[in-house]
């Protein structure tokens, strides 16, 4: 049985749909490739050690456009074809499953609990208020956090409508500190439009970007790999529920130290 015809008979006996089935297709013809380039078609030709030297060579070659993978896009292609060789060994197409003793890294976890008011404080003093770059992560991970809009609409929002946005009173203050200092040196000429939030070049900043910046503060103060944007406020308001049935230590509403 030649590679190829694996495939279509693991797409034939289960039913994959969205990103699964790309991961699964695309994972494969990646594979493929690797093998027939060493001269192995068939499925017998693939050992274990043909497994390893492919997940290695997604971690330290790059692509066709000499672009590094991502290391999530490595772990989802590894383990979709990992999946497939597991599953023809498991029919007997294959002598030995050649995938034993394949040691991933466990993916990464986000944040699934409510940030603690210590945390939270932590998240929202983080950036350096005396740079540009410092100024705009404070008022988007603010924004993030006292309101409801959620990490696509905050990206999103104009100068205009950020100006017209209800916020505590230190938080306006950070809000006008930025507007006034810190995207007046961000902005570059016919570049930036009308865009609350700019990149160091003065484009503006995008959402992958924005939590991006997020998850390299939550590293920075040991909360983990990823902090979904949606926490913050989620932890905002549970703050704010705790102060109200008086279970805050110092009976203050400030989440941060003002």
């Amino acid at each position: 049985m030649t590679l190829d015809e694996l495939l279509q008979r693991y797409l034939e006996a289960h039913s994959l749909k969205g990103s699964l089935l790309y991961a699964t297709c695309c994972g494969w013809k990646k594979f493929v490739a690797f093998c027939r380039a060493r001269d192995l078609v068939q499925l017998q030709d693939v050992t274990a050690e043909t497994v390893e030297d492919f997940y290695k060579g997604l971690l330290w070659q790059p692509n066709d456009q000499g672009q590094w993978f991502k290391p999530n896009s490595v772990d989802q292609y590894v383990r979709r074809v990992r999946q497939v060789l597991r599953w023809g060994a498991a029919q007997g197409w294959l002598a030995s499953d050649p995938t034993v003793g394949l040691l991933l890294p466990r993916r990464l976890k986000a944040v699934s609990r409510d940030l603690s008011r210590d945390e939270l404080q932590a998240v929202l003093n983080a950036p350096d208020r005396c740079t540009p770059v410092g100024l705009r992560d404070a008022l988007l991970f603010t924004l993030l956090t006292e309101t409801s809009l959620g990490l696509l609409r905050v990206v999103a929002l104009s100068l205009e409508t950020a100006r017209q946005l209800p916020l505590e009173s230190a938080s306006e203050q950070l809000r006008d500190d930025y507007l006034n200092h810190g995207r007046p040196a961000l902005a570059r000429p016919g570049i930036s439009g009308q865009a609350l939030f700019l990149t160091r070049d003065g484009a503006p900043l995008t959402a992958p970007t924005a939590a991006a910046r997020l998850n390299d503060t939550a590293r920075q103060l040991g909360l983990g790999p990823r902090l979904p944007s949606r926490l913050l406020h989620k932890s905002y308001l549970a703050e704010l529920d705790r102060f109200h049935r008086g279970r805050t230590a110092d009976g203050t509403l400030t989440i941060r130290e003002r």
